[in-house]
């Protein structure tokens, strides 16, 4: 083992890193496949925004939808071919971080290390297991803050092109990139020895870089009203301590970032770093992590949102751990090996017969879908209540159909509410979809809660009629959810309801 492990040292870096990469692309195909996992409803959605391309969108920027029309367009429709660009981002992540902790520590050790700890965090290979828009951030932020080290730590001004780049891209993305420039244009302001890089044309030159590519998203908010703008600033609201979920946010974080790992982790990066670089990287990561922990106490935050500010923590840390004894270090790999453990029984909880499955709303939506559109062949749209169910729609039923989303005030606004109405529908025969998640409950034989089709969409239609229920089960026989369908004739003209709120 000693020797077959000493051969493997041999090989040079960029060997071992592509051979890691392309690995990793059958396997990530092989968990989906294995562990049935449909596409969550906010894939299904980007895909839906992949096939009306567009500068960009109600709620994100437009490059999640562009790398899913390409994958698309060149292998075909498919779970994995919507999936395809996630994977490939998080392989260029593994890169990013592996040169980016060599850059810091000097040493292969800190590198390989580094990538290990990031192939063994739940949060990040979970993510990087589908295509959202955090794994397109998560590749765009390491590549921006890479840049920052470059620029102020190695002397590297022309770093700030890449830098204007990683942050344009991530713009593209997710407007929440923008707490990485934030707070490094006040840690600028506040070190007399880096307030010289305002002075130089080079960071000028990069923001003007970042400018022209998101100019696009910023000529299409413009034009319509600013809902991305509105959208982000209604996840940061007003104060609400009654929404706070600051326990919660803690044990999330705590959880998927390795449990036994942050442990030592927090004992080892507790100490602010005496190096310049190192402590760079511990107080831009400590600055967005305190900004989401402030948002905990005074609100909700969804565990993904702090991700990003771990990455300059990982980095410090695969580099302590070489300082570790032996007996530290072995405990820290139990805990990386832990970690994997916990992610396969996060991926098949039905072997183990846990009462809960954790992804669910990843399951079972194509076999119902599709039970549901062999009721009925003569419909011409879709109509749905939910933005999530409507890409779950759109994306698996057969033979494809537009879908749209009824109007209601108690929901908030989406991508569907800039397109086209149904009402171009007038006097056409369509489907009404409702769904009902049940979460997992057992399957006790109990009839079904039967909706009734709501008041609002009965006045739609001069006649409507039910279709039969359909169930989805786990593997395990335990009740997912239900989709409740009609066939409803003569699509009427009404005035909607206005969503309530951004």
């Amino acid at each position: 083992m000693i020797d077959f492990i000493n051969r493997i040292k041999q090989f040079p870096d960029k060997f071992l890193l592509l051979l890691l990469c392309f690995a990793l692309l059958p396997l990530r195909a092989l968990l989906m496949n294995a562990g049935g996992f449909d596409l969550h409803f906010d894939e299904a959605q980007y895909w839906e925004w992949s096939q009306r391309l567009d500068w960009s969108y109600y709620s994100k920027g437009p490059l999640v939808a562009w790398l899913i029309a390409a994958s698309t367009f060149l292998f075909g429709h498919g779970e994995w071919q919507v999936r395809l660009p996630a994977w490939l981002s998080f392989n260029i992540l593994l890169i990013l971080i592996f040169y980016f902790s060599y850059s810091v520590w000097q040493t292969r050790a800190a590198a390989w290390l580094a990538v290990a700890l990031l192939l063994t965090t739940p949060i990040y290979f979970g993510l990087g297991q589908v295509m959202t828009t955090d794994i397109l951030l998560f590749s765009c932020w390491t590549a921006a803050l890479w840049a920052i080290y470059q620029v102020l730590i190695q002397n590297q001004p022309r770093a700030w092109y890449g830098f204007g780049i990683a942050i344009g891209l991530g713009g593209l993305t997710k407007l929440s990139i923008g707490l990485l420039p934030l707070f490094l244009i006040l840690f600028m302001l506040f070190h007399r020895q880096w307030r010289q890089e305002f002075y130089r044309p080079y960071f000028w030159r990069g923001l003007m870089i970042t400018l022209c590519l998101m100019s696009p998203l910023l000529i299409w908010n413009l034009q319509h009203d600013f809902p991305m703008f509105r959208h982000d600033l209604g996840h940061l609201g007003t104060p609400d301590i009654q929404r706070s979920n600051f326990t919660e946010f803690l044990l999330s974080q705590w959880v998927m970032l390795s449990p036994i790992t942050v442990i030592f982790a927090a004992l080892t990066l507790w100490k602010i770093p005496t190096s310049q670089g190192q402590r760079l990287l511990w107080e831009l990561s400590l600055a967005v992590f305190g900004f989401f922990l402030i948002k905990a106490i005074i609100g909700e935050v969804q565990p993904n949102w702090a991700a990003p500010a771990y990455f300059g923590w990982l980095i410090l840390f695969a580099g302590n751990i070489e300082k570790f004894s032996q007996y530290q270090r072995n405990i820290v790999y139990s805990s990386m090996s832990l970690s994997v453990i916990l992610m396969l029984i996060i991926l098949f909880p039905q072997p183990l017969g846990l009462p809960k499955d954790p992804l669910f709303k990843f399951k079972q939506w194509q076999q119902p879908i599709q039970q549901l559109a062999a009721q009925v062949k003569d419909a011409q749209f879709i109509l749905t209540t939910h933005y999530g169910m409507a890409g779950e729609l759109a994306f698996y039923w057969r033979p494809h159909l537009p879908v749209y989303l009824t109007g209601d005030k108690t929901r908030r606004f989406t991508q569907y509410d800039l397109w086209d109405s149904v009402q171009q529908h007038v006097g056409k025969t369509g489907i009404i979809v409702i769904g009902e998640d049940k979460q997992q409950r057992k399957d006790d034989g109990k009839p079904l809660n039967l909706w009734e089709l709501p008041p609002m969409l009965a006045r739609a239609f001069s006649h409507c009629e039910r279709l039969n229920s359909v169930v989805a089960k786990s593997v395990n026989h335990r009740m997912i959810r239900v989709l409740h369908g009609w066939r409803c004739e003569n699509l009427q003209e009404i005035q909607w309801e206005t969503p309530g709120y951004y």
